[in-house]
């Protein structure tokens, strides 16, 4: 019985959403397409310690100044 088939199925039962290929642990995770090392880096305006691009960065990477939420609430103060 195909698992899109789900109206011959007893009541209660979990219809399995992915069906993965018996072996497909065997072969490890995807590997990259980027090397984390290759991206750019900035140094943070309120700690000094460098920083990566992040993905969510893309549209405003030019205005991101600081690592972390919290060093952003903290700018103004020295540590």
């Amino acid at each position: 019985m195909a698992p899109s088939d789900i109206s011959n199925w007893p009541e209660g039962r979990v219809v399995p959403r992915i069906q993965l290929n018996h072996q497909s642990w065997k072969r490890g995770p995807l590997p990259m397409t980027h090397r984390k090392s290759e991206l750019p880096q900035k140094r943070c305006a309120a700690c000094g310690r460098p920083f990566t691009w992040r993905k969510k960065w893309a549209r405003v990477w030019e205005e991101v100044r600081y690592c972390s939420t919290r060093c952003r609430r903290n700018r103004g103060q020295a540590e």
